[in-house]
């Protein structure tokens, strides 16, 4: 008898085109995870995180702003990870403080270096 298989967690990718097509083949080829959404537009985001997805990554280029991207990451039920791929402290701290965001990362290697992290 095989040993029953975890069933794979939900995650959204949110971010540029760019984001997305660097993001998406890193999850999709983890057995861990299932990508349920990936989109590009900040508003389509705000949408979808009605259906709970329990994670959430999001590119801060996504949104015009940093208010814009806390008032999404405030809406998350789940476990959110941002990649900030241009250093700003003020932000990350202020991103930190939130109870859904679990981890802020420089680029897609410090995400995908952390996917165990993601997983737990």
């Amino acid at each position: 008898m095989l040993p029953k298989q975890d069933a794979p967690i939900s995650v959204f990718l949110a971010g540029t085109p760019e984001n997305i097509a660097a993001w998406y083949p890193v999850f999709l080829a983890d057995p861990r995870f299932g990508v349920a959404w990936v989109g590009s537009d900040a508003n389509s985001l705000t949408a979808e995180l009605a259906n709970n997805p329990e994670v959430l990554v999001v590119g801060t280029g996504l949104f015009a702003g940093p208010s814009l991207l806390i008032d999404a990451l405030v809406r998350v039920s789940g476990c959110a990870y941002v990649v900030m791929p241009f250093p700003d402290e003020t932000l990350a701290r202020q991103l930190a403080v939130l109870p859904s965001v679990k981890g802020v990362f420089d680029s897609l290697a410090t995400l995908g270096a952390n996917l165990g992290a993601i997983h737990a």
